[in-house]
């Protein structure tokens, strides 16, 4: 569990503990991690690479055996859209949700084109500031990051290039502090921050992020 903030190493002994262990605590467990998307908070913090695989690739393919596989039940899904397809005059299904959202299924993949070439160089340099970084650690996966250590990395180069760790603005402000539209949050005082409001002032005339100081609370 080494590198989990408090507030994720917390998760696991309450998951233990509905899970019949009374006495699991955060600093000696026993810790339950689940599969629920809070636990997937593992592989952006965990340092053990093993763990974060192990949980990657039980997520990915959950619900895709045993008891709780959902497998016939997609392909019955697949089947019958298809179906409808074909009732209603379409090649596949894609052409009928393109339609309903009054496009084609040609502009929705010119689209996507364009994006994955605006995105493909930057994406490259970000992957290189990456293993750069990993690098910078020594640790031996620098030169293959893979999926379950991109998001790690991630983090770990934010926190080492901007000074931001975003696990202790959740712990600080009680909110996930995340640029929303380019727009960043700007705190000016402390003494403006309201916690039973979660509103910061943004600067825009007393509106705050999440809440508004000049009516009680509510968003304007």
């Amino acid at each position: 569990m080494d590198g989990l903030p408090p507030r994720a190493l917390g998760l696991f002994p309450q998951a233990a503990v509905s899970k019949g262990h009374e006495n699991a605590i955060a600093e000696n467990g026993p810790w339950v991690i689940t599969l629920d998307a809070p636990s997937y908070f593992l592989v952006q913090h965990a340092k053990n690479r093993a763990l974060r695989e192990e949980l990657y690739r039980a997520y990915l393919s959950r619900a895709s055996s045993g008891d709780l596989d959902n497998t016939a039940i997609i392909d019955q899904i697949l089947k019958l859209r298809l179906e409808k397809a074909k009732l209603l005059g379409y090649n596949n299904y894609a052409e009928v949700s393109m339609t309903m959202k009054m496009t084609i299924v040609e502009k929705a993949a010119e689209l996507l084109e364009k994006l994955r070439s605006a995105s493909w160089d930057p994406t490259v340099q970000d992957m290189e500031d990456l293993k750069n970084s990993a690098k910078s650690q020594c640790v031996e996966e620098s030169d293959s990051l893979t999926h379950w250590d991109t998001t790690f990395w991630s983090e770990r180069f934010r926190e080492s290039k901007y000074d931001i760790k975003m696990s202790l603005a959740k712990t600080l402000f009680g909110v996930d502090i995340e640029p929303t539209y380019g727009v960043a949050p700007k705190i000016k005082d402390p003494q403006q921050w309201s916690m039973d409001r979660g509103g910061y002032h943004n600067g825009n005339d007393g509106r705050c992020g999440g809440g508004d100081y000049n009516n009680g609370g509510e968003t304007m």
